[in-house]
């Protein structure tokens, strides 16, 4: 509002000076028009004793020459406000008008100074602005006649003056109202514009006290009422914005740190079941030592399988923090046919009591990408396959091509993932069975190895459960263009 009322005060002081100057001008011009006016008709400019061609008049043609400039003197005065007329020795007669009445004599209302002044007008026909000291400001215009006097005349400036002093005044008073109208109705304005932000203010202050930094955190808070079409609304609007961006990264911080504290609860114990039958055997392997050689045997076979199965269980985890880390890969080109049919020997031999499906095109599907990674992507897809559906059940792995990418596909006849497993069936130590039964499967880490190695390819990955039953996962990756396939050829 400071700022608003010093530059509406800046701009009214430009119109006042600009409108004064105007206006003095104007009036100016109107006071030397009646000045020039005055010469114009008395005709003192052509008063002489030359004016009619003849030079031989001896004491009478002076005289009636004196009397005749007398008398255009007396009717310039009659149309001016002030004439002064001047000689050599000084000012030798003063006619000053007011009210209708001549007045002629002394030059009692003339200072020496205000002689000066007159005496300083230039006979050139341009009115002139002189100050008197007893009579005030004057437009006047000197007139030299013939004997060498001069006649300085012309209107005040009185009017002029009085109608500046009474604009200057009006002036002044309308632009201290229109001052004092544009405070009050704009800090209402101003106040009234910005409850909007009032209330973001205010809405702040309510979110600063809330205990963001607890465990589960509901950030209801809103600004209401925000108006995108104006600027205040616009801040509100985005205010709202980072609320609800802050409340959903409050609700991802806590699903990481549930999942966190699960998966640390389920790799705590998948890893305690080996280490416990490992801790388990090593104390019968110490009792039976040599005077039972077979159940020492047995013990150290024991032993064996659960330190392996604690290692792979130690080597997967180690695969998914390096892919967490975006570790490179070995990047090679690869067909997708070969890679399938490896995968679907390995099935076969590792499950005789299902029926195995092959579907590759005749055609190489190259892509690229790490060889062992993307073989151990399938192996898990068709390793889920094999565990979690009866025997008999009939599983296909098809490769095909959709556009610029390569589809795998692992389709199931099973009885399909439950509705409330599969939107996190890809997260880590996720399974059906929440016993961790091993008869039910692995220690659920198969697919999300298999998402994270995809996701590291650049691809994508997805699984679908239809109504009926079955199970159908799709990965999708980028195929090699033709010309990097020539190259490698």
């Amino acid at each position: 509002m400071v700022g608003l009322l010093l530059l509406t005060s800046a701009a009214f002081v430009v119109v006042g000076v600009a409108t004064s100057v105007a206006l003095r001008g104007y009036l100016l011009r109107r006071v030397d028009a009646a000045v020039l006016q005055a010469v114009n008709i008395t005709g003192v400019r052509n008063l002489g004793p030359t004016q009619d061609g003849d030079d031989s008049g001896g004491r009478d043609g002076d005289g009636d020459q004196a009397r005749l400039e007398a008398e255009e003197v007396a009717r310039a005065t009659r149309l001016w406000d002030l004439t002064v007329r001047l000689s050599g020795a000084g000012a030798s007669v003063v006619i000053y008008r007011s009210d209708g009445d001549e007045t002629a004599g002394p030059v009692d209302l003339l200072s020496t100074a205000d002689v000066a002044a007159l005496r300083a007008v230039p006979p050139d026909g341009v009115p002139q602005t002189v100050v008197l000291s007893r009579a005030g400001g004057f437009r006047m215009i000197a007139i030299e006649l013939e004997d060498g006097t001069s006649v300085v005349g012309g209107d005040s400036l009185d009017d002029t003056d009085e109608t500046l002093r009474r604009l200057v005044l009006i002036e002044l008073a309308a632009f201290a109202a229109v001052l004092v109208l544009v405070a009050v109705s704009g800090l209402v304005l101003v106040r009234w514009s910005l409850r909007p932000l009032r209330r973001v203010t205010q809405t702040a202050v309510r979110v600063s006290s809330l205990p963001l930094a607890a465990g589960s955190v509901r950030l209801d808070e809103r600004v209401p009422d925000a108006d995108p079409h104006t600027e205040v609304g616009q801040v509100a609007t985005a205010f709202n914005d980072m609320l609800e961006h802050v409340e959903s990264s409050l609700h991802e911080r806590e699903r990481s740190q549930a999942q966190l504290r699960r998966f640390v609860a389920d790799a705590g114990h998948e890893l305690r079941t080996p280490l416990a039958a490992i801790r388990g055997y090593a104390e019968l392997f110490r009792r039976a030592g040599s005077a039972h050689p077979e159940q020492a045997a047995a013990s150290a076979d024991r032993i064996e399988s659960a330190a392996g199965r604690m290692g792979l269980l130690v080597e997967d985890l180690l695969l998914l923090a390096r892919l967490d880390e975006n570790r490179p890969l070995e990047v090679v080109p690869l067909d997708l046919a070969e890679i399938l049919a490896e995968a679907i020997t390995e099935a076969r031999a590792a499950g005789r009591e299902h029926v195995w499906h092959l579907d590759v095109p005749a055609d190489p599907v190259d892509v690229r990408g790490d060889p062992l990674r993307l073989h151990q992507v399938v192996a898990n897809l068709l390793g889920n396959a094999r565990v979690h559906t009866p025997p008999g059940t009939p599983v296909t792995a098809r490769v095909r091509v959709q556009g610029e990418h390569a589809v795998i596909e692992v389709v199931d006849d099973g009885p399909g993932i439950p509705a409330d497993v599969l939107p996190r069936v890809t997260e880590r130590f996720t399974r059906a069975d929440s016993s961790r039964s091993r008869a039910s499967g692995g220690s659920g880490l198969g697919l999300s190895i298999a998402k994270a190695i995809v996701l590291a390819h650049g691809g994508t990955m997805a699984i679908e459960c239809p109504p009926g039953g079955g199970t159908a996962v799709r990965v999708r990756l980028l195929l090699v263009p033709p010309r990097t396939k020539l190259a490698n050829h």
